[in-house]
């Protein structure tokens, strides 16, 4: 794809790139994304500044906490965070060599370096821990973000951690599995329809 412009006195380039202000005679785009302007005497070539993109990058998926979610019955029902952890493996949503007591300490309220790989999709992730907080399995820790916390514990395949999982709509093939799943917690064994 190319784009020109012409008879343009000066160009400004986009935030995150440098140029000087040069009279241009002609501006294109070539197919990886660098630019080339010409003018009577000269070509200058601007390549996007790849820095500010990583950096930008970083700093929305930089938030790291050791905080945990509290599973509210873990001191009495710590054996349903570990159906819980089996009913994933089964999925194959995390991965097979997955430590079960980092999974717990992911829900034992204690600060917790502890990450899980996880095989699935992020909706599936995302609509999972949407569900334990909505039906007040969990608990979120004061001054921790539910985001933060999962993107903290939970990395994907390649170990590299999750972001914007606070925009993710809701999966509809497997919203009944995640269902399921996020009642492995509830001790009373039965689906809360109220919350659901």
């Amino acid at each position: 794809m190319s784009t020109t412009i012409n008879n343009t006195n000066t160009f400004n380039a986009p935030v995150g790139q440098f140029i000087t202000n040069v009279e241009v005679l002609n501006a294109s785009f070539d197919k990886d994304g660098t630019m080339q302007i010409t003018n009577a005497e000269k070509v200058n070539t601007i390549a996007p500044n790849a820095k500010t993109a990583t950096a930008r990058k970083n700093a929305i998926s930089s938030k790291v906490t050791s905080a945990t979610f509290h599973y509210v019955y873990f001191e009495q029902q710590s054996a349903l965070v570990a159906k819980l952890f089996q009913g994933l493996l089964s999925l194959e949503w995390i991965a097979k060599d997955s430590d079960p007591n980092a999974f717990m300490e992911i829900f034992a309220g204690k600060d917790s370096n502890s990450k899980i790989k996880w095989i699935g999709t992020r909706q599936h992730l995302a609509y999972l821990f949407n569900l334990l907080t909505k039906r007040k399995y969990i608990t979120i820790p004061k001054g921790a973000s539910k985001w933060v916390i999962v993107c903290s514990h939970f990395v994907d395949k390649n170990s590299r951690q999750f972001i914007n999982m606070n925009k993710l709509s809701k999966p509809k093939k497997a919203e009944k599995a995640i269902d399921m799943l996020a009642e492995a917690l509830n001790p009373a064994g039965t689906i809360n329809k109220a919350e659901s």
